[in-house]
């Protein structure tokens, strides 16, 4: 009787050790940093994380996203849409209805500048004075902190017009250069580089390339994408590309992508779920998250971690690896609207609810088919949401050929 009372103790003990020994000893594991408002942007600075957001908040993190520190925020203020620094302590803030922030000391204080009243899409800046910004179709540029712009003319971006052209991205190198990626409609990408400042530009086409995605990296342009080779010969193939430049003119090949990627940023691209590639080396490193289906298109990482801003700013330990992590069994896409650029064409016109609401006002093109998700649910796609019985929305449509346009403005709670 003892006998078998001791296998049961032994066995119930084991039983109840295991599940605790994988959880402490678990190395892979998300968790949902504390904050205040709804997150929309991340970047790195050193080894600091920094967050943006609604109420115009700004938070940073210097332990890798396990605690975060408030360093901006305005009561019922305008949506931050996207957060840059240009050195260790210029860093500059924008977003609905022409909110521009601006910082010199690192980020522990924040400056409103006059942005104007429309709602700035990207900002590009390679110091403290000279930068780019995107409102609407217009890439305009300053000299002077953003307190005076200049448009960017030589290309049409009017989408009524035949042949316009659409803003992918753009990049200020420095006092002089920079350069906007540019995608015309049923066409092809191009290059339009200044190196004077903008008083002229040139228009640059390489053959078969679609690299839409513009970094500054170590005083050159880096461009992402995708190249066509042997189009000539029955449509080709496509493959992953790196591009590099100097003077914005003449493009060198990086390094080689094990795999396609998507929403690259300075810091490196996302391969699949689980798996980031560091491509601005001669031969691509790698860092290892858990794959879980959490990893979104807006990431950065600091301090041993990366964070992503979805409904919520989640964080997970980072592992630098020399090989690609393995990709999981199941094929979690990872969405590619996290730029949200082609919604913004349209309206986002975001405006901050109360405290802890933000609300979005979104255009995008809904299949008529029937079958298709709901109004409702393609727009909490978009945007990473959660639907709950708390979300509010309306929806006014409008024909097009074979698609139905919707414009939807969703209030997402952030509790």
């Amino acid at each position: 009787m003892r006998g078998l009372f001791g296998l049961f103790l032994a066995t119930s003990i084991l039983l109840f050790a295991v599940p605790c020994l994988t959880e402490s000893t678990s190395p892979s594991a998300w968790w949902t940093a504390s904050l205040p408002f709804r997150p929309t942007n991340l970047t790195y600075n050193g080894d600091a994380l920094w967050v943006c957001g609604a109420d115009e908040m700004i938070a940073k993190s210097d332990d890798g996203g396990k605690s975060w520190q408030v360093r901006h925020q305005k009561p019922n203020g305008e949506l931050l849409l996207k957060i840059v620094f240009a050195g260790e302590m210029f860093g500059f803030a924008s977003g609905s209805h022409g909110v521009f922030l601006r910082t010199s000391d690192g980020g522990e204080t924040w400056r409103p500048s006059n942005g104007g009243t429309s709602t700035i899409k990207n900002i590009s800046f390679a110091d403290d004075r000279h930068g780019m910004r995107q409102t609407g179709s217009t890439v305009e540029m300053t000299d002077d902190s953003g307190a005076h712009w200049t448009a960017v003319a030589g290309f049409n971006t009017n989408p009524s017009s035949e042949g316009h052209f659409e803003v992918l991205s753009f990049v200020r190198l420095d006092s002089n250069r920079a350069a906007i990626a540019l995608h015309q409609k049923e066409g092809e990408n191009y290059f339009f580089v200044t190196r004077d400042a903008g008083h002229t530009w040139r228009s640059i086409h390489l053959d078969n390339t679609f690299a839409g995605t513009l970094f500054s990296r170590n005083s050159e342009y880096w461009a992402f994408g995708i190249e066509y080779l042997e189009r000539q010969k029955s449509g080709g193939y496509s493959a992953p590309v790196v591009l590099h430049s100097t003077d914005g003119l003449n493009w060198s090949h990086g390094a080689t992508s094990p795999t396609e990627f998507s929403s690259c940023t300075s810091q490196g691209c996302i391969l699949y779920d689980g798996a980031i590639a560091n491509l601005y080396r001669e031969k691509p490193t790698y860092l290892a998250v858990p794959a879980d289906g959490t990893l979104q298109p807006v990431w950065a990482g600091g301090k041993g971690s990366v964070c992503v801003a979805g409904a919520k700013l989640k964080c997970a330990p980072a592992e630098n690896t020399t090989t690609p992590p393995s990709r999981p069994y199941i094929s979690r896409p990872i969405s590619s609207v996290g730029s949200m650029s082609s919604l913004f064409d349209d309206c986002i016109s975001c405006t901050s609810g109360k405290l802890r609401t933000l609300r979005l006002t979104m255009k995008f093109k809904i299949s008529s088919e029937p079958g298709s998700l709901s109004l409702h649910e393609r727009a909490a796609y978009l945007s990473n949401a959660t639907i709950s019985s708390s979300s509010t929305w309306a929806a006014s449509h409008s024909r097009e050929t074979t698609r139905a346009r919707a414009a939807c403005c969703l209030y997402l709670s952030v509790s």
